[in-house]
């Protein structure tokens, strides 16, 4: 008898992109390491400051992520429960992380995500 063929692992960074299965619910923990140019030291998140991510589809805004509070440094967590997991049927997105601060800071622009099509 041959062996039954897994899938990839999801969600999984793979070719530069986001990937998991349509309907999947799961954490991505994202450590965000900011510096300042003036004195070339690391930001330290606070209470004052805000890191947002945003998912789009087609310029759409599908989900956004905002954080005002941080735990264990400068982490970050997306939790797509069943809730947020349905808005993402399989296709193509693009995300972007912004820092609010002192200024407001573009840290990742125009990432693809692709949710796979699995039939259940």
């Amino acid at each position: 008898m041959s062996e039954i063929k897994s899938a990839k692992q999801s969600p999984r960074y793979e070719h530069d992109k986001f990937i998991w299965f349509e309907g999947d619910t799961f954490a991505i923990s994202l450590d965000i390491t900011l510096t300042d140019l003036d004195t070339n030291e690391n930001i330290i998140l606070t209470d004052h400051d805000e890191i947002i991510v945003s998912f789009y589809q087609s310029n759409i805004l599908v989900h956004k992520f905002v954080f005002d509070s941080f735990e264990d440094g400068n982490k970050v967590i997306l939790n797509f429960n069943d809730k947020i997991t349905k808005k993402f049927p399989a296709g193509i997105y693009n995300y972007t992380i912004t820092y609010k601060g002192v200024n407001t800071t573009t840290i990742v622009a125009n990432n693809i995500v692709e949710v796979e099509k699995c039939l259940q």
